[in-house]
């Protein structure tokens, strides 16, 4: 692993990730939803955080328990992460997230508006 990568990484991310503790993100892994995370750690070895789920975006039928309320741990080393196009993911664990609050709101009046499928085909668009 390219340890100065790394340190980029970690300089360039920490600021912004240790900010995003109790906003609602957009989070995306095997389903997508609103989420809010809490406990959020930034370290020279990687980001941890607690998420939240909140209103499912989409939900696949393979996944049978409700998605809104759940709760689980995230994280990774800043050698798997990369931030592109607004969004910042762990290629191994294979979660993104969109923490931008610009892009939040967007999705938000689209979901409220037009419901899931429209939401859903709006944040595919800017995938």
């Amino acid at each position: 692993m390219d340890k100065e990568l790394s340190t980029l990484k970690y300089k360039a991310l920490r600021p912004y990730l240790e900010c995003i503790e109790g906003q609602i993100i957009i989070y995306r892994e095997r389903f997508i939803a609103f989420a809010i995370l809490s406990n959020v750690e930034v370290d020279e070895k990687g980001f941890r955080a607690n998420v939240r789920a909140l209103d499912p975006i989409f939900h696949p039928p393979y996944i049978t328990n409700e998605i809104d309320g759940l709760k689980w741990s995230m994280g990774a080393i800043w050698g798997c992460m990369a931030s592109n196009h607004g969004r910042i993911s762990c290629l191994y664990a294979n979660w993104c997230i969109w923490p931008e609050k610009h892009f939040v709101e967007f999705i938000e009046k689209i979901y409220l508006a037009d419901g899931r499928n429209a939401a859903h085909k709006a944040i595919q668009k800017n995938y």
